[in-house]
């Protein structure tokens, strides 16, 4: 990503990529001799033969983001012929790449974003724009050239951003726009002050996905009024500090997602839900889901648990930390019941359950309807009681997860040496060898000590021929 800044007097340490890129011209390739340029290369070079819709192609590809005004600079540095087919090929000017930091005139910030557009006109643009200056108040113009020509628009801020982005910029139609991405820049450099709240107001008929994330950033999804529903979305990633809205909200906003990664907070998922009592909570098309509920030390309630029902899901990881002095009674039947519905279709499955009440009854009844489950991932210890449902018939004579091929237990130290948990791992490797499972792998959590690892080493090995000996 270049720097595009401005400053007042001389400015040997001008932060861009090259000393020929400022904001009055995003190249040097208008000022820069003709008579120099051609004696970068011999005029017999076998390079000037090459076809110019060949070097164009050549081009395109070395143009990527991050490096793409540098690029551009270096490749009309070499001859008059690329500069001249740099000038005059749109498609080599499609990815707008900039880190915006202190202007001293923010129009000639402007001007040179609308100048880099208008040279890939009529080609849409993949716009990568970092904001690190708090003085923007005049650099929206410029934006939002980019934002309505945008095919792809990610934005990460490191400063407080003002009201017009979400108001004067993301209101904008934008009728090429497939990928929107906003994030909260919380590193070192960050000078952000105030939570940012971001609404999700887009104008973008041909929307596929949409990326946001950061610590300070409060998303908000359209209220049931607005008419923004986004039917073309198939991607989702909401991963915001604070988040006003529920998993209901998703479900209404985005009808057809395919991919959804979400946070969840405790106090979003308390409220009525005002639906008829056997409605359901569809994402019919969904394939991966991630929910996380560490951050914010809560479940679902048991309201909206049992009405999700996602058919097409394939792969799904669910974590979830709940307080220590919560009554297990009064999550027991929500992570069944959210197992049940919305992970009954799942082959591949990241459990981490992360708590103080035994929650292994609960979780032996939810897989008890995951009968397509083939790798199967504990990322905390489910308890003794899993690991035995899951190594013994039932009284039927079928198995729990009778398509089982992988399981995966993380572990921390003082589990690796638990004889009880030991011999419940093995048996679990002997009885469920004969079904098709072709792996059980532990990982250590926690811990670097070599005696440890050395433990887990010969344990594992020990697990692998038990498997392979089946």
């Amino acid at each position: 990503m270049d720097d595009l800044s401005v400053q007042s007097g001389p400015a040997p340490d001008l932060p861009l990529s090259t000393a020929r890129e400022t904001a009055e011209d995003l190249s040097c390739i208008k000022n820069s001799p003709p008579q120099q340029i051609d004696t970068m290369a011999a005029p017999d070079s076998p390079i000037h033969r090459l076809p110019p819709e060949v070097l164009i192609l050549v081009l395109t590809f070395a143009i990527t983001p991050t490096y793409a005004n540098h690029t551009r600079s270096a490749v009309t540095s070499t001859c008059r012929q690329w500069r001249d087919i740099v000038l005059n090929t749109p498609q080599l000017w499609c990815i707008v790449d900039y880190s915006i930091r202190a202007v001293s005139d923010q129009s000639c910030i402007t001007r040179a974003l609308i100048r880099h557009a208008d040279r890939a006109s009529p080609f849409p643009l993949d716009v990568y724009i970092c904001l690190k200056t708090d003085v923007h108040d005049d650099i929206w113009r410029g934006l939002v050239t980019l934002y309505e020509r945008a095919q792809s628009f990610r934005f990460l801020t490191a400063v407080d951003i003002h009201p017009y982005f979400e108001f004067g910029l993301l209101s904008k139609p934008a009728p090429h726009l497939t990928h929107f991405a906003f994030n909260v820049d919380s590193g070192p450099d960050s000078r952000i002050r105030n939570p940012t709240i971001l609404e999700l107001p887009l104008d973008a008929p041909k929307l596929r996905s949409i990326e946001c994330g950061g610590q300070k950033l409060m998303i908000e999804l359209p209220d049931p009024a607005s008419p923004y529903i986004y039917e073309s979305v198939r991607a989702l990633t909401l991963r915001g500090e604070q988040l006003a809205y529920s998993l209901v909200d998703v479900i209404r906003c985005f009808p057809n997602l395919v991919e959804l990664d979400v946070y969840w907070y405790y106090n979003m998922h308390n409220y009525p839900l005002f639906l008829p009592p056997s409605a359901t909570l569809d994402l019919p098309h969904l394939e991966t889901l991630t929910v996380d509920g560490v951050k914010g030390r809560a479940f679902f309630s048991l309201d909206v648990a049992r009405r999700l029902n996602f058919p097409s899901l394939r792969k799904a990881i669910v974590r979830a930390r709940f307080e220590e002095d919560l009554d297990p009674t009064r999550i027991d039947s929500r992570v069944t019941a959210f197992m049940r519905s919305a992970l009954r279709t799942a082959r591949t499955l990241e459990l981490d359950f992360d708590v103080k009440p035994d929650l292994s009854l609960a979780i032996v009844e939810g897989l008890e309807t995951c009968a397509e489950l083939e790798h199967l991932t504990f990322s905390t210890y489910p308890g003794v009681e899993v690991i035995k449902a899951m190594s013994t018939p039932r009284a039927d004579g079928m198995w729990l997860c009778p398509r089982l091929h992988s399981v995966s237990l993380h572990l921390h130290a003082e589990l690796l040496h638990d004889n009880a948990v030991r011999e419940g791992v093995m048996e679990l490797a002997t009885a469920r060898g004969a079904t098709g499972l072709g792996r059980v792998d532990l990982h250590l959590k926690d811990s670097e000590s070599g005696g440890d690892l050395n433990v887990l080493s010969a344990f594992q090995g020990r697990l692998n021929g038990i498997v392979s000996s089946s």
